[in-house]
């Protein structure tokens, strides 16, 4: 359980069971600041699978359909045409890494799985980076 109880963290409203997190008041911080997007993670059902935690690439296609599933229902739609919408997040899905995120049932294995997630990132970006400095050398 996140924050150790369920009452850890106060409801956005009384009548929904949203919960509201203060990111600024985190111990760790919050980076305020844009940064570029290592990769997407789609959470996947849990598994009992011996490979479980695991990850993979998410096909482009079911990517895509993924995130137009989570842009946030019409309240992007309130702000931006549809097709502005599809067009960004079809940039998006094929600039970012997209991958499913797939837990184990027992959640023992949690720690891993974020290992999983740590490591990744961190060669998605080093990879980032070497593709960068190559490119930098190129136009000189």
């Amino acid at each position: 359980m996140l924050f150790g109880s369920s009452d850890a963290l106060p409801p956005l409203t009384p009548n929904w069971d949203k919960l509201y997190l203060d990111l600024a008041g985190l111990p760790q911080g919050f980076e305020p600041d844009p940064v570029p997007l290592a990769a997407i993670y789609f959470l996947q059902s849990r598994s009992d699978d011996p490979s479980a935690p695991a990850i993979e690439k998410q096909p482009l296609r079911d990517g895509l359909v993924g995130l137009i599933g989570n842009i946030g229902g019409t309240y992007i739609q309130d702000y931006v045409s549809p097709a502005f919408s599809f067009d960004l997040l079809n940039r998006i899905a094929q600039s970012v890494p997209l991958r499913r995120l797939i837990p184990h049932a027992n959640p023992d294995h949690l720690p891993q799985l974020r290992e999983m997630v740590v490591a990744e990132v961190e060669a998605l970006r080093t990879s980032a980076r070497v593709l960068s400095a190559r490119e930098d050398c190129s136009d000189v």
